[in-house]
């Protein structure tokens, strides 16, 4: 996966990485767009303590010193930990869903993401072929959004993709349009009218929970998920 990364970055024009201990540190060296990226690699296992262990520790230190040197760096870096799972499917999903969402929502230091990947993600890309029009191609194809949004784990290669143009800031889907700004706008847009009439009737306390659910794998403190999109009456549902 470490070489995965390097190539994508590589193709966004972003300098060589320094490397340091378990994490690799990008910038990009474009004065009108001053970009900071940390990248660790971890077992998801790690996930539960990851904000607490020494790789951490290390990852901070070298932040702080890259401070003294580039004032910039404190509001232009993104924090990307890319954790392995056995299997990238619903159940491995759920047993780090609460990590996910306690790393993602810590306010200290950087902005910080979760991708998760497994043992034949990055196996999935042709080495000889650019890895952008490949992203590109995959959310792109006929079809995939909307079986997305029906299973999100259906088919683990696109849940992927969708996944590192959802969380790394540089990467900008080509589906996007003067209406849909971000991803997270055209999903919403594919709610059925359905769930959105039933959300309009919602107070504000359930349209938070509602909002968080909506955004698919971008992870919530709510263990009952799947009970709660029961609530919202599918299309090809008859009375």
């Amino acid at each position: 996966m470490e070489d995965f990364i390097q190539k994508l970055f590589k193709e966004y024009e972003f300098a060589d990485p320094f490397t340091e201990g378990d994490f690799l540190f990008f910038q990009r060296p474009d004065e009108e767009q001053v970009e900071y990226y940390l990248v660790q690699l971890v077992n998801s296992n790690d996930l539960k303590s990851f904000l607490e262990n020494e790789n951490i520790e290390e990852l901070l230190s070298f932040f702080n010193e890259q401070k003294t040197k580039s004032p910039d760096i404190e509001k232009n870096t993104t924090l990307l930990v890319l954790a392995q799972v056995e299997n990238l499917d619903k159940e491995n999903h759920n047993l780090v869903k609460r990590n996910i969402w306690k790393i993602e929502e810590d306010e200290y230091f950087f902005n910080k993401s979760v991708i998760l990947y497994d043992g034949e993600s990055e196996n999935m890309f042709s080495g000889n072929s650019s890895l952008i029009e490949q992203l590109e191609t995959t959310v792109l194809e006929d079809g995939k959004l909307d079986a997305f949004l029906k299973n999100n784990f259906d088919d683990k290669h696109y849940f992927f993709c969708l996944q590192l143009f959802i969380k790394i800031p540089f990467l900008k889907p080509p589906i996007l349009t003067e209406e849909f700004t971000d991803l997270k706008s055209i999903i919403d847009n594919k709610l059925t009218a359905n769930q959105k009439d039933l959300s309009s009737l919602l107070d504000s306390s359930i349209l938070k929970e509602l909002s968080d659910i909506k955004d698919g794998f971008l992870d919530t403190t709510n263990e009952d998920v799947d009970e709660f999109l029961k609530k919202f009456p599918q299309e090809n549902e008859t009375d």
